[in-house]
């Protein structure tokens, strides 16, 4: 019997040696996966003024959301631009299993934005501010990420249309001394309409670039120059960035020249994301009598 103890004894510490063993094993094996660093490049389809580059430059801001069948990885982020994009807040989230999508908007959200901010329901606002208006951009990845590859590849596009006027003297003023200048510019609709083509706010679909206009918005667009000198045999360009629409018959362009008033009523057709259209203003003396 006191042999048959020795073996026992002796054979305990191998058993509490074999289960300290299959501890440690069950320990590497439950450690958790390294977090995964998302990074992105970003280029621009098109060209189209006041943002006219195919590029972004030094400086640039992003915010990117990073979704997997419409759940979000990895909420709002921002990235800025200088030799390469790098990433303003961290940008690292656990390991997923399969592919994930990454959609962005240019320029960056304010962080109110981002509270109430959605995939399908970003919203903007293009009113002017000292009478100038910020494009916006929307993008995707080109191709989908993964946990294993997760440097997004994304192209962005414009998401609002411009609107140009070209304005000029009428030949009524070819030989006269008469000096005209713009000091307002103002793109709106004589009666209100329940299809607005005039909207200043609205809400950016990332996925498709369409923009569901916010109808309780102002129908104005404004813009206010220090004395803009319309010379003899010179153009100048009156510049807006609309939301997406089609025009109402009632839309107009307004002209305020010196003490008088210019309108132009604007012909039927559709503004269309990320497309230039130009329109050619003569300017006669009727108007300036008042009629």
């Amino acid at each position: 019997m006191k042999k048959d103890m020795k073996y026992m004894l002796l054979a305990l510490p191998l058993l509490l040696a074999a289960c300290s063993q299959d501890d440690g094993t069950d320990t590497l094996a439950q450690k958790p996966a390294q977090p995964v660093s998302v990074s992105i490049s970003a280029d621009i389809e098109g060209t189209r003024a006041p943002l006219d580059r195919t590029s972004f430059v030094s400086g640039d801001q992003v915010s990117v959301v990073i979704c997997q069948n419409d759940n979000t990885l990895l909420s709002w982020r921002d990235f800025r631009r200088s030799t390469t994009w790098t990433a303003v807040t961290s940008a690292t989230l656990q390991p997923w299993q399969g592919q994930a999508q990454v959609y962005g908007v240019y320029p960056a959200l304010s962080e109110s934005q981002k509270a109430e901010a959605k995939v399908d329901a970003v919203a903007l606002d293009i009113s002017p501010v000292d009478s100038q208006q910020q494009d916006i951009l929307y993008g995707a990845t080109t191709s989908a990420i993964t946990a294993e590859a997760p440097n997004a590849k994304m192209l962005f596009h414009f998401a609002l249309a411009r609107v140009t006027f070209n304005i000029s003297k009428g030949q009524i003023y070819d030989d006269t001394d008469t000096r005209l200048f713009l000091t307002k510019a103002t793109l709106k609709q004589t009666e209100a309409t329940a299809n607005s083509t005039i909207r200043t706010k609205g809400a950016l679909n990332l996925k498709t670039g369409d923009i569901t206009p916010d109808e309780t918005a102002d129908d104005t667009l404004a813009l206010d120059f220090d004395s803009l000198e319309v010379m003899n045999g010179s153009t100048v360009k009156v510049e807006f960035l609309v939301i997406p629409a089609t025009i109402q018959p009632n839309t107009v362009l307004e002209l305020k020249v010196n003490d008088g008033l210019y309108t132009l009523p604007l012909p039927i057709g559709k503004w269309e994301k990320g497309k230039q259209y130009n329109y050619p203003v003569k300017l006669n003396y009727e108007y300036l009598l008042g009629n």
